[in-house]
């Protein structure tokens, strides 16, 4: 089951493209990022995270309420030339993104992995992901009364897979959640 459960995710991403790396933002080194277009009423706010400097103090093509301003954003492209952990007290799993702009301007990102709502960007060509890519993902629960198992998928893409097994009788469920963009 575990083969046919990564063989539909692998499918779904191949359809859909995967662009959202997780806990590998190492995948992103050498790729092209496209940012993504957001629906009208979000422009004013235009799009958190891009920095100047190396010190992450400065916004990039400021200021819209203190992020970059969307009408200066939409639809770059940048290429990925460097990622770092960010290491402060919080270790929370945050990385400076090194981008080159399709300007020749050199900018910075910060990426958190924890969140792909944050990530505003589509990978060009999408990203080349390691065969465990997917199954070290799938996590096991048993009840410790009625010794049922399920495994599920992460959300990818709003798309989640579980398989629930009680006395050899398996059940599986798909969830697919659809975002609209205008």
């Amino acid at each position: 089951m575990k083969i046919t459960l990564l063989f539909t995710l692998l499918l779904s991403q191949l359809m859909f493209g995967q662009n959202f790396p997780g806990n590998n933002p190492n995948l992103l080194l050498g790729k092209d990022l496209k940012i993504l277009p957001k629906i009208e009423g979000l422009h004013k706010f235009g799009y958190e995270g891009f920095f100047e400097d190396d010190a992450m103090d400065k916004v990039f093509e400021c200021c819209d309420s203190y992020k970059s301003k969307y009408n200066n954003m939409v639809g770059r492209v940048f290429k990925v030339t460097e990622v770092t952990p960010i290491k402060d007290v919080s270790n929370d799993g945050r990385y400076k993104i090194k981008l080159l702009s399709d300007k020749k301007e050199t900018l910075y990102f910060e990426y958190e992995s924890k969140y792909e709502h944050t990530f505003p960007f589509e990978v060009i060509g999408g990203l080349t992901v390691p065969p465990d890519f997917y199954c070290s993902k799938i996590e096991t629960e048993t009840d410790k009364f009625s010794e049922t198992v399920r495994k599920f998928s992460p959300i990818l893409d709003g798309i989640v897979f579980t398989k629930s097994t009680d006395k050899n009788e398996s059940v599986i469920y798909l969830s697919i959640q659809e975002r609209e963009v205008h």
